[in-house]
């Protein structure tokens, strides 16, 4: 067994402390705070700032559990800290003289690095008075960084004296091996060491035996690109000298010396604001070039537009696992992302041991890899592969020099299996696959909406439906808000779940205070912090990216991976498969980072055979891109398969845009370069500096998208023609790359200093700098910020053509107000808002009156409302208080009736429909398969919903799901039948006012869907058939699976009733050929070669062919009423009444006249679904299959020209051996044959001796 639990590792409760309080109270620095009993401020002494956190459980929790670290009863302990530098020092001006200045958070992080944490921890009774005894001094050294919180500067420190073992534990002993000096690995040690201490669903034990580690392949394109490179920078400075040139001649200038020349000029200041005291504007002054005085070299970022080859490295971060149920682990859903020492891949799940069986076939059990061995020297058997990986996912490869003595990969290996060993060979699973909290829908974002390269209202319109819908819903529809408080529940205990409890307690809680109270601000929240931020609902889903399994499968066995054949090449797409949306549908798809049009993706749904085949349980929220020849990884900036996820929605606008997108904006390439040096040490200072410049990274990845957005909006607002600020969107998206991967590698490139010289570009500061929807995103992250707060002057707001605030426009008006102020709302739940004005009307003498009431020019009074089927009604009378009464009492009876209708769903009506109009009518059996059908495929899909919320597009999305489910036509008929009936009923108690699932037409594929008629049915139709003129037709054909033309060429002479043999010689067609003024049989031979064939007699078919045979007798004694067939069409078997030859719609016709005939007496449900003659084919192979006869035999039975017809399942069989595999056939058909076989024999010996001339054929000496 493979899957263990990993049951030492344990929840550690630790403490997460601000650097800042540390080193105010180590340093004995006081802090300002305003007095509460005034407006002055005054000095305190400070306190270690802390609160509460956990390290979750993993491989390092263990460890430490193991090795030192101790807790008390709560969980907690003492020997670890969280420390934080979100904030620096300030300067204590208590003493007066300046000693004790202020500390930025970079300095901070330097100072506690080299110098270790000492904190006093001091503990207080219950009367807050503090014990002694209890206080500890610990001093802690820092361990690594946060994995979780990396970014944000977070770091683990560790008492002193565990520090040892637990830094050679999580590095692997990296720690002491790599030499110290300039160069030192120092940032991917950071980077990958704290893998393990991610926080852990669960863990696996997998032997490194049964892991086989391939090399990973890049695989290029040549496509056009946007290609961001480098080049050297020159210092701008503005030209003052130039600049005397403008203002001398308005009587100023900056030169003391000029003014000894011209002493009528008034000499001023360079500064912006000095100069804007005189009407001069700064920018005004030119720009210069000249070199930095530093004697660095300064490089900026710079687009070229070429065509270029673009790569992708196939399965960078990925592997596959094998799904065997000791392997994967149950809970877990399409694939696991697993880490350990040094390693980290996303693993999907797949039949792979199930794909080498099938290629290696009898070789599979001695089978080895292709290349003999792997690519640390070991030979390996295919049958012990449980996982297989990429030398990406081995971050230890990176160290291979300081693994062993001599250096080599294979040493390394050796020396990572003894580590892996000691550890039990254990991978801990830091996630799986989920799908969206919203059902359907998925958020998008801002980034993503701002890029759609469009400006079109009425596009935009349609991408915002979805939301404006949603939201609207919520404030209509009870049980849509119910819902969505249940959605957005993310915690175990929370008021949105009290408030569902209460709700399904008793709904009348919506009718509370507090419940309405709670609406109004979540869905405000909704809007104003969601919506109308971009933070949109599509029909989609953030999908886990997969490269190319089979392919990968394909390297291992020495195939040509690179022509794997799921996926084909395109110039406008790039083709894709999951099942998260149906096959042929275009997708548009987004990965964050997303700063540009040139990011979208347009993809093209397929549905591999082979990739379905070995890898059916991905589930929906997993896509594979095809990444064989196409730019897929440049386009989702730098995207690789380590779990990168991809946002993509079918929605036909954004997909329609996504292509052209795809189309006219070229894939962008990050060309600069990779530092190749490293100024690190091993010192502390150096781990200092890494890590500060890690932290501040995560600042220059939020610039970088403002700046991006800022550039989109003002180039759409242009007219997309600045060729500027598309550069400047541009390079954002790969500086965003460049910051993100500094965790990692370093490149040639200052971002913070770029994004700066960007931000002050002429064209990223027009006079109104804001659009709309970017102050109001800046002014939400300011409310839940702590500091570094960016104010923005709504005097430099408006709103821009450009997406976002199009859309902004277009959902704040879209999302209605219900206050009652505006207007008086009528509410019909899943449909459209009825609402409408109630104007104030007044008298003759001009006193109000009241909503809805009026006094005509006759001095009547007339009260006016619209119902709930929307008819106008009219009271009206003498007395203004008896209308009043009339109208209150008809408007409190109308609103009462349309709660009372709004309220019920689809499985309350369903019971009442079942009790009331189904009961006493139908039978048991009937009305069981009525609730199977109710409860299996509409009720979890749309029971819960309110009748009036129903639409035809719930009820055609439902039918949807059933066909990509695999259901039939018949499950999907059975479905919209039983819907038209229970929506009619509801028509006419007025629930409703329209049949939803009216007018819903479904068509059968023939292709797609073949008939074959069940058992019962089979019993059924022919019991019904009985002594009919086509009955013996029908139990040939059923019994012999022969094509309807096979059949209507059928002669005697093609009968050998002694060796229970057919011989299929012919076939009769009814063409109109070239020659012909109409359609006219003509007799063929056979379609292929194996259509020519020897069909054994079973008994059923030797009833009926005997049974024909005397009923062509009679037709005989007939023939001068009948007709005379040609030479060439005499002694067919099957023909008509008149005895003319037979053609497939007259066979049909028959058909459909006994099916008829059998749906008179049967419920509406249980109505056999009429089928062609072919249906008799299929028929006969299926029962040929439940009888257990081999594929082999039955392609022979069925004259298919290939085994893949048939299913290539079984190998071929002997030829003698089709007679005895028959009676297999005959044991089965016996429960549904016709009665009376002793009969028949008794009649046709009767008939044979009378006249035996009758029977022979053509002068052939053989005779029946």
């Amino acid at each position: 067994m493979f899957f263990i639990k990993y049951t030492d590792s344990k929840i550690i409760k630790v403490r997460s402390v601000q650097a800042a309080s540390v080193y105010r109270v180590a340093q004995g620095y006081k802090f300002l705070v305003k007095d509460k009993s005034s407006i002055s401020e005054k000095y305190v002494d400070s306190y270690v700032d802390y609160k509460s956190a956990v390290i979750n459980r993993s491989m390092f929790s263990a460890y430490l559990l193991k090795h030192g670290v101790t807790l008390n009863k709560k969980g907690n302990s003492l020997d670890l800290i969280l420390m934080k530098f979100e904030y620096g020092v300030d300067a204590d001006g208590s003493t007066g003289d300046g000693s004790r200045p202020s500390v930025s958070a970079n300095e901070l992080r330097k100072y506690f690095y080299e110098n270790n944490a000492t904190i006093t921890w001091v503990t207080f009774d219950k009367n807050k008075k503090e014990v002694p005894e209890l206080t500890k001094t610990i001093t802690y050294k820092m361990l690594c960084r946060n994995p979780g919180k990396a970014k944000k500067g977070e770091c683990f420190f560790i008492r002193e004296e565990l520090y040892t073992n637990v830094i050679r534990y999580i590095t692997m002993g990296l720690i002491d091996k790599i030499p110290d000096g300039k160069g030192a690995k120092i940032v991917e040690l950071s980077a990958y060491a704290p893998l393990i201490t991610a926080t852990a669903m669960d863990f696996i034990h997998i032997p490194l035996n049964n892991i086989l580690v391939i090399k990973d392949e890049k695989v290029s394109c040549r496509k056009k690109a946007c290609v961001v490179g480098v080049e050297e920078q020159k210092k701008q400075v503005r030209d003052f000298k130039e600049f005397e040139k403008i203002i001398n001649p308005m009587g100023y200038t900056t030169y003391k010396t000029v003014l000894e020349d011209h002493p009528e000029y008034q000499l001023i200041g360079r500064t912006k604001k000095e100069l804007l005291e005189h009407g001069i504007d700064i920018s005004d002054c030119p720009i210069k070039e000249t070199e930095f005085s530093d004697g660095k070299i300064h490089n900026k970022c710079v687009v070229k537009r070429d065509e270029r080859e673009i790569s992708n490295i196939l399965w960078d971060g990925m592997g596959v696992i094998d799904s065997d149920a000791t392997i994967f682990p149950a809970d877990m859903n399409g694939f696991i992302y697993c880490r350990s020492h040094f390693f980290k891949s996303c693993l999907f799940k797949g039949n792979i041991q199930q794909y080498f069986k099938d290629y290696y076939k009898d070789d599979y059990d001695s089978a080895y890899i292709a290349s003999g061995v792997d690519m640390f020297g070991r030979k390996i058997k295919v049958s012990d592969i449980k996982v297989i990986v990429t030398d990406n996912s081995l971050k230890w490869l990176k160290f291979t020099d300081y693994m062993s003595e001599s250096g080599t990969p294979k040493a390394a290996f050796k020396a990572y299996k003894k580590i892996m060993k000691n550890d039990s060979y254990t991978f801990q699973i830091v996630k799986t696959a989920h799908s969206s909290k919203y059902g359907d829908l998925q958020r998008s974002s801002f980034q993503m909406n701002n890029t759609l390269p469009t400006t079109d209202k009425t596009i935009l319109e349609k991408i915002a439906s979805t939301s404006i819908d949603f939201c609207n819903n919520l404030k209509l529809n009870d049980g849509a808000f119910i819902d969505y408080l249940q959605a957005t529940s993310t915690e175990k205990y929370s008021i949105n779940k009290v408030i569902v409890a209460l709700y399904n307690w008793n709904r009348d809680i919506i009718n509370a205070e507090y419940f309405k109270k709670k609406r109004r601000e979540m869905i405000s929240s909704l809007k104003r912090e969601r919506l109308l931020l971009g933070k949109l609902f599509q029909n989609g889903d953030n999908l886990t990216i997969c490269g190319n399994p089979i392919a990968m499968l394909m390297k291992v066995t020495g195939q040509d991976f690179l022509h794997e054949g799921d996926f084909c090449t395109h110039d406008d797409r790039i083709e894709c498969y999951t099942k998260r949306f149906a096959e042929g549908e275009m997708l548009a798809g987004f990965r964050n980072p997303h700063n540009s049009p040139n990011n979208i993706v347009c993809l093209e749904n397929v549905y591999p055979e082979e990739l379905i085949k070995y890898f059916p349980d991905l589930g929906k929220e997993i896509i594979v891109i095809n990444g064989i020849c196409t730019d897929v990884q440049d386009r989702l900036n730098s995207q690789d398969l380590d779990s990168d996820t991809i946002y993509a929605t079918n929605q036909p606008e954004m997909a329609e845009l996504a292509h052209k997108a795809y189309i006219e904006y070229p894939t962008i390439v990050n060309d600069i370069p990779k530092s190749t040096n490293s100024d690190y040490d091993k010192s502390m200072e150096s781990f200092a500096v890494m890590d500060n410049k890690i932290a501040n990274a995560q600042s220059d990845t939020g610039v970088s998208s403002n700046i991006a957005q800022l550039a989109l909006s003002y180039w759409f607002d242009g007219g997309c023609e600045s060729a500027e600020l598309e550069d400047i969107f541009i390079i954002c998206s790969v500086l965003a790359q460049c910051s993100i991967d500094s965790a990692k590698r370093n490149f040639d490139i200052a971002v913070g200093k770029e994004l700066s010289r960007i931000q002050n570009m002429g064209c990223m500061n027009p006079p109104k700098k804001y659009p709309k929807f970017y102050a109001d995103v800046q002014e939400l992250k300011n409310r839940k910020k702590k500091s570094k707060k960016k104010e923005i002057d709504l005097k430099e707001v408006r709103l821009f053509n450009c997406p976002m605030d199009i859309l902004y426009q277009i959902i704040d008006e879209g999302i209605i107000d219900l206050r009652e102020n505006k207007y008086k709302v009528f509410r019909s739940k899943g449909t459209s808002l009825r609402s409408f004005l109630i104007p104030l009307s007044k008298d003759l003498n001009g006193k109000e009156l009241g909503q809805g009431i009026m006094q005509k020019k006759s001095g009547r009074y007339e009260a006016r409302y619209i119902d709930r089927f929307g008819k106008r009604i009219s009271i009206s009378g003498n007395d203004l208080k008896d209308v009043k009464k009339r109208y209150n009492e008809a408007i409190y009876e109308n609103e009462k009736e349309i709660n009372l209708r709004e309220n019920i769903t689809l499985d309350d009506w369903y019971l009442q429909w079942m009790n009331v109009y189904k009961y006493d009518i139908i039978r048991d059996d009937t009305k069981r398969h009525y609730n199977s059908v109710f409860r299996k495929h509409i009720s979890p899909y749309l029971g819960k919903y309110n009748l009036r919320e129903i639409k035809q597009l719930d009820i055609k999305k439902r039918i949807k799901e059933l066909d990509k489910a695999g259901y039939g036509f018949e499950t999907r008929n059975k479905v919209r039948i039983l819907l038209v009936d229970i929506f009619n009923k509801a028509m006419i108690n007025e629930y409703i006012n329209k049949n939803p699932a009216k007018g819903i037409i479904l068509k059968r594929d023939e292709e797609k869907e073949m008939r074959v008629l069940s058992t019962d049915e089979q019993t059924i139709f022919f019991d019904c058939c009985k002594g009919t003129f086509y009955d013996n037709l029908f139990v040939v054909a059923v019994t012999t699976g022969m094509r309807i033309g096979e059949l209507a060429g059928l002669k005697w002479s093609d009968i050998d009733l002694d060796k229970k043999q057919i011989h299929v010689n012919r076939t009769l067609v009814y063409q109109k050929y070239d020659n012909d003024t109409k359609k006219e049989f003509h007799i063929e031979e056979p379609k292929t070669m194996t259509s020519k064939r020897v069909i054994p007699i079973n008994k059923q078919c030797e009833i009926a062919l005997k049974k024909q045979y005397m009923q062509k007798n009679v037709i005989a004694v007939k023939a001068p009423k009948c007709k005379i067939p040609q030479d060439e069409f005499k002694d067919f078997i099957f023909t008509t009444k008149f005895n003319t030859p037979l053609n497939s719609q007259i066979v049909c016709d028959a058909i459909k006249k006994i099916v008829d005939e059998v749906n008179l007496t049967r419920d509406i449900l249980d109505e056999i679904e009429p089928f062609s003659a072919h249906c008799f084919r299929h028929t006969f192979a299926t029962r040929c299959f439940e009888a257990g006869i081999q594929p082999k035999t039955v392609q022979t039975y069925l004259g298919h020209a290939t085994i893949q017809m048939t299913m290539d399942l079984y190998t071929a069989v002997m030829p003698k051996h089709l007679f005895n595999e028959m009676e297999k056939v005959e044991i089965l058909l016996d429960s549904v044959a016709c009665n009376g076989d002793s009969i028949v024999e008794q009649k046709f010996a009767n008939s044979k001796s009378l006249d035996n001339n009758i029977i022979r054929f053509n002068g052939d000496s053989k005779v029946v």
